[in-house]
């Protein structure tokens, strides 16, 4: 079986494509700690790091073929919204189902995974007078597609805002907008939840 993660800076952390070192082929982000969760309960997976830095829904729409349809997954998770605040709720809504659309006529018997766009208070997210903290916006955009279409979903917004009040929006995302190791490692536990759940 092979699962692909598609999206921008939180999937791509620094991951190098090219890399024979089956670790910087993962990234440092939760898609690395996605791998550990599936080895540690025995799933022998293969597990390929798409996302791009920076990226919105448009690249991802740009590159689908190249970098999604071309590896024929069974399982393709795909996590955006960072970056796409600039562009406003509607065009956002507009390129998400685009790809929706994408997914089911390309691949119709590769399973799907979304996540919830995510933000917590930090230097980055509250920068520029805290526009960042529209993603919040957005990460209900993403629950009302996946409903629409019966898509599984992680929902990361409500447990990261749970988890940050236990240990503090620092110990998850160092930013507000990526995540640290402890971070990354909670995105993944999430993820497997609902990856387990679509066996």
């Amino acid at each position: 079986m092979k699962l692909v993660f598609f999206g921008d800076s939180v999937t791509d952390a620094k991951h190098d494509i090219n890399s024979d070192y089956p670790n910087l082929n993962l990234g440092l982000g939760y898609v690395l700690f996605a791998k550990a969760k599936l080895v540690e309960n025995g799933y022998d997976f293969s597990v390929v790091n798409r996302g791009i830095a920076g990226q919105c829904t448009k690249e991802l729409i740009e590159r689908f073929e190249r970098d999604v349809v071309s590896e024929q997954p069974d399982v393709l998770t795909m996590l955006v919204g960072a970056n796409d605040f600039w562009f406003g709720l509607d065009l956002f809504r507009e390129r998400y189902e685009t790809l929706i659309s994408l997914f089911k006529e390309r691949l119709p018997n590769t399973k799907v995974i979304l996540m919830q766009p995510f933000v917590l208070k930090g230097y980055h997210s509250d920068s520029r007078n805290g526009v960042y903290h529209k993603i919040r916006e957005y990460a209900k955009i993403v629950d009302e597609i996946a409903e629409k279409y019966g898509y599984p979903y992680v929902e990361l917004q409500k447990l990261l805002d749970e988890e940050a009040q236990k240990v503090g929006e620092e110990a998850l995302l160092y930013d507000g907008i990526h995540p640290n190791v402890y971070g990354a490692k909670f995105l993944a536990d999430k993820w497997f939840e609902v990856f387990r759940s679509i066996l």
